[in-house]
């Protein structure tokens, strides 16, 4: 969790209803708006948005999500529409008993989106809880879900804190659970066309057999439907340390990641300290190309580009989204505030295409980026976090607010939509198209009694 969760403790008061604002910057565009809050677990209709059946026992898309210290993590959509939701609850989730301060869950809801079909708390008998960090689903509606385990989990022995990742059926029971006594940095999981899943981390350790390059290399171990891993590459270079943050998978099984890295990678060079790099892999995890990307401010210091979220689209174009460090120009793009968020695309052959900033300079109030994700007509959506009085002449409407940017493909903004409620903090984590139900994103939402619960938001 980024550095605002730490300071807000995550926490929130049950709101009535979610506020959003709206910029647009192009004629005739549509002002997006919120799903609002009205389902109840007794099986309300909540009336607008997500469309289908009212008849839902087990809640809808509309219910806040756990009473306090509920923290989601992701959210993705499978091949027939259905959404997903995982992250970490000390609650009582859909009758599920939870043992430990925070266990591991994950929520699936129907592909009209409207009602929540399965609640699974992963089983931690000794209380010493865990978190998640990504959930994807196949085409046969098999969830893969992936995170930290403090203790043995689902009846797999973990000394201490262990690496995770699971496979759960159609209708949540738990397949298998593979558990990795190591704790990598920054892992992530991706599925391809195939079901294979692609689990990247960052160790200075050997790992199945190879030998660390430099300081930290990324790994790639790519792992069969059935549990049994396949491939293992890494990427590194001597006396640096390279960290992966965001890796997606197109229809054709390429992989792209992103991260940070030092001077020079694979043949790549900068002559600055800190780059971020993009790189594609095809299926069988040959790398095809790396790219490397940095910037410096107008005394000559060195920021870092933090990617926080990499897709593609139909066309095997990559966009990337991620946070700036410090203020500063970003390939030319103005970076006024302390923090700014960028978005660059890279087409096939990994040439960038453009790069587009968002920032104010308000004070040391900043943003933060929190997923990107692409619709089949090409806009590209980014999703963030603002506490600025104004961001992108949106006012502000909380202590901090979520807020959806829309691009279309050739870089132009379309429009900026900020949510949030009076007296509150959202904490954005995750973005998704839904097809024809429209965008989706998960928050956090906190207030200052320290309390934390889910919500998902439609747009």
């Amino acid at each position: 969790m980024n550095i605002f969760k730490i300071l807000f403790s995550l926490s929130i008061i049950l709101s009535l209803f979610i506020s959003c604002e709206s910029s647009s910057s192009s004629a005739g565009v549509t002002s997006l708006l919120p799903f609002i809050s009205g389902g109840t677990d007794s099986g309300e209709n909540p009336g607008t948005g997500g469309g289908g059946s009212s008849n839902c026992s087990n809640g809808t898309i509309a219910d806040l999500i756990g009473t306090d210290d509920t923290d989601p993590e992701a959210i993705s959509k499978d091949f027939s529409g259905n959404l997903y939701l995982t992250g970490e609850s000390t609650n009582d989730l859909g009758g599920n008993s939870v043992n430990s301060y925070k266990n591991p869950f994950v929520i699936k809801y129907r592909s009209n989106y409207l009602c929540k079909e399965w609640t699974i708390v992963l089983d931690d008998p000794a209380g010493n809880g865990g978190t998640t960090s990504n959930v994807f689903a196949d085409s046969n509606g098999n969830v893969y879900v992936s995170g930290l385990t403090n203790g043995n989990l689902e009846g797999k022995t973990c000394s201490g804190s262990c690496t995770f990742i699971g496979k759960l059926d159609s209708n949540g029971a738990v397949l298998w659970i593979k558990i990795f006594p190591e704790v990598f940095s920054k892992t992530n999981i991706a599925l391809d066309p195939s079901g294979n899943i692609y689990w990247v981390g960052s160790t200075g350790a050997a790992i199945n057999g190879q030998a660390a390059t430099g300081l930290n290399d990324v790994f790639i171990q790519k792992i069969e439907p059935d549990g049994d891993l396949s491939t293992t590459v890494r990427l590194g270079n001597a006396g640096t340390s390279t960290v992966p943050y965001s890796v997606t998978i197109d229809s054709n099984g390429n992989l792209y990641l992103a991260g940070l890295t030092g001077y020079t990678l694979e043949g790549e060079t900068s002559s600055v300290s800190t780059n971020l790099f993009v790189t594609k892999y095809n299926s069988n995890l040959a790398l095809q190309w790396v790219r490397l990307s940095s910037y410096t401010n107008m005394v000559g210091q060195v920021g870092s580009l933090y990617p926080r979220g990499i897709t593609t689209d139909s066309s095997g174009n990559i966009y990337l989204v991620g946070d700036s460090s410090i203020q500063g120009d970003i390939d030319g793009q103005s970076g006024p505030g302390f923090e700014n968020i960028f978005t660059m695309k890279y087409n096939s052959s990994g040439t960038k295409q453009w790069t587009r900033t968002l920032g104010e300079l308000s004070g040391s109030a900043g943003a933060a980026s929190g997923g990107i994700t692409v619709g089949p007509s090409g806009q590209i959506y980014i999703l963030g976090r603002t506490s600025t009085v104004s961001f992108d002449s949106v006012p502000k409407i909380g202590n901090a607010d979520a807020f959806v940017t829309i691009y279309q493909p050739n870089g132009t903004k379309i429009s900026t939509n900020r949510f949030g409620t009076s007296g509150t903090t959202y904490f954005p984590i995750g973005i998704t198209y839904g097809g024809s139900e429209g965008v989706y994103f998960g928050t956090v939402i906190s207030n200052v009694t320290y309390d934390s619960k889910g919500k998902i938001i439609s747009l």
